[in-house]
């Protein structure tokens, strides 16, 4: 591991609380990401739901329509 330099007693805890506070900026900015993201497919398949009965009701009453002829 050379990223970080070494000191008497191990690696430069300066630079490793850096790196460690890079990490945690990233990981918390994917979580934040994947939250929002989870959020839009529960609406998305939500109105996916809704489209369906729409269309389902629609094309009952065109086929009612149509038998009814």
């Amino acid at each position: 591991m050379d990223r970080f330099k070494r000191t008497i007693r191990g690696y430069d805890p300066d630079e490793v609380k850096a790196y460690l506070d890079e990490i945690i900026s990233l990981v918390e900015k994917v979580v934040a990401s994947n939250k929002e993201k989870n959020k839009e497919i529960i609406r998305l398949s939500k109105e996916l739901e809704e489209t369906k009965a729409k269309y389902n009701e629609l094309k009952d009453n065109f086929t009612n329509v149509i038998n009814n002829k």
